[in-house]
């Protein structure tokens, strides 16, 4: 009898056994599916490190390119000004002479009233010589 009662005992034990197992076997599954999709997870989460990272290359390219430009257009502002300072001079150099021109004028009418009454007076005294 007792070897019975072991008997049906290490059935029932094999029973349990056997139920564990496909318990674990069961959640051996679930853990395989949760690994995969992590998995997947991360190929996905390293796929758009490298989009994002192509995509922060792109704007460091496009910002060198806004950077040429906005140096290009310094330079171009830097010699509009200088050109504008050269023109300024110009300008005030021509108005200077433009005043000394008028000044000269000034001074060659005065001259030429001086002649005139000067010439004047010589035909007045040439005018009363007779001969």
């Amino acid at each position: 009898m007792e070897l019975i009662r072991k008997a049906r005992q290490g059935q029932e034990d094999m029973q349990n056994v056997q139920s564990n197992m496909a318990r674990i076997s069961g959640s051996m599954t679930e853990m395989n599916e949760v690994v995969s999709v992590t998995g997947r997870t991360f190929e996905d989460i390293f796929s758009s490190l490298g989009r994002a990272e192509q995509t922060v290359a792109d704007m460091l390219k496009k910002m060198d390119a806004v950077n040429e430009i906005a140096t290009s257009v310094a330079a171009i502002a830097e010699e509009q000004s200088a050109s504008t300072e050269e023109v300024t001079a110009t300008v005030d150099t021509a108005a200077a002479s433009a005043q000394h021109v008028a000044s000269e004028s000034r001074d060659v009418d005065s001259s030429a009233e001086t002649v005139a009454d000067s010439a004047a007076r010589i035909g007045g005294f040439v005018g009363s010589f007779r001969i």
